[in-house]
């Protein structure tokens, strides 16, 4: 259910609409500079749980760490990610500017899955995949 606050947001309502799934939960998450989110693992969060997060960055920098499953990932503002988040996951602002990140909880269904098994090309699905989005 949208909030007051999604009034104020037109583009993130704009950009939802190309999400072809139920969508169950939609948030800004900021992470100010020097802070820390320690390793952990969300383990209802993956296709066999019939749930992902989808991360869209709206505002990064070069310093920002962000690691899943050992890997450090580079993810540039206004790319989405698929990140299997049940793997173990921290991220390090080293940064002097906030980190934000829309961030989108999705219900998996068909759509979702070849969205992902197409940008995973012809591996099996992966543990993080950066989403192309067609038309």
């Amino acid at each position: 259910i949208d909030t007051p606050v999604m009034t104020r947001c037109p583009y993130v309502r704009t950009a939802l609409t190309s999400f072809k799934c139920p969508v169950r939960a939609v948030r800004f998450l900021r992470l100010s500079p020097g802070s820390t989110i320690k390793e952990h693992e969300d383990f209802t969060l993956g296709f066999e749980n019939d749930q992902v997060r989808m991360h869209i960055p709206v505002v990064t920098n070069a310093d920002v760490d962000f690691f899943l499953g050992g890997r450090q990932l580079e993810i540039k503002e206004g790319e989405c990610w698929y990140l299997d988040l049940s793997l173990p996951h921290s991220v390090r602002n080293r940064g002097t500017t906030e980190r934000v990140h829309l961030v989108i909880d999705c219900e998996v269904n068909e759509w979702l899955r070849d969205l992902i098994q197409v940008n995973a090309g012809s591996q099996a699905f992966a543990e993080v995949r950066r989403i192309s989005f067609g038309d």
